[in-house]
């Protein structure tokens, strides 16, 4: 059932088992990790009541956003991708992902 079910994903994904094999999980690491120093950083500063300001949440969360949805759409990028990015693809991958439904 387990792997009907992942075909089924994959399938309505446009993924394939092929690139899903081939996720560069260095980078997806490098940037969960920094999102979480950010998260924990977020978490102290507002259990100390030291955020509570809209210019203090609001770059915290900005750059947990960036890295989170890095992690997420350059997720297939090579390495020589990830270590040679463009400037646009520095946008592109920061960006909210496009191809996550939240209500599936």
């Amino acid at each position: 059932m387990y792997f009907i079910t992942l075909l089924y994903f994959a399938e309505t994904h446009g993924l394939k088992f092929s690139a899903m094999a081939d996720l560069n999980k260095d980078y997806i690491i490098y940037n969960l990790q920094e999102a979480k120093v950010e998260i924990d950083t977020l978490l102290k500063e507002l259990h100390e009541n030291r955020c509570c300001e809209h210019d203090d949440f609001f770059p915290l969360m900005k750059h947990i956003f960036h890295h989170i949805n890095t992690a997420w759409n350059a997720r297939y990028a090579s390495k020589k991708e990830t270590h040679e990015y463009a400037e646009a693809d520095f946008t592109r991958w920061r960006q909210f992902p496009d191809d996550l439904d939240m209500n599936q």
